[in-house]
């Protein structure tokens, strides 16, 4: 089955994912080896996302996260129920499946 073609946007935010990990290790003075360890990736697959050219699994980004201290913020950003949208979602009724 041939790969269908990544959207632009989705894209971009890999780049900016990227780029944010590689500067958050940065500024934390973390050498790749100490991250990548600390997440349980090799070396290579730290250097190959910071620099945009993998598509790590959502287990492999949050260990990374986890290693930088960020992924309880990121799971915190995704928190629906604390969202007007969510909000109003919480209230109503969960369909049952149609069949």
């Amino acid at each position: 089955m041939p790969k269908t073609k990544r959207p632009l946007a989705v894209q971009r935010q890999i780049t900016q994912i990227a780029r944010d990990v590689r500067e958050a290790r940065l500024l934390q003075r973390l050498p790749q080896r100490v991250v990548a360890a600390r997440a349980g990736v090799s070396v290579q697959t730290l250097a190959e996302f910071e620099r945009g050219e993998s598509n790590p699994s959502l287990d492999v980004m949050l260990r990374i996260l986890r290693a930088l201290g960020y992924a309880d913020a990121v799971v915190e950003a995704f928190n629906y129920r604390e969202t007007p949208s969510g909000q109003f979602l919480i209230g109503q009724e969960i369909p049952q499946r149609a069949r």
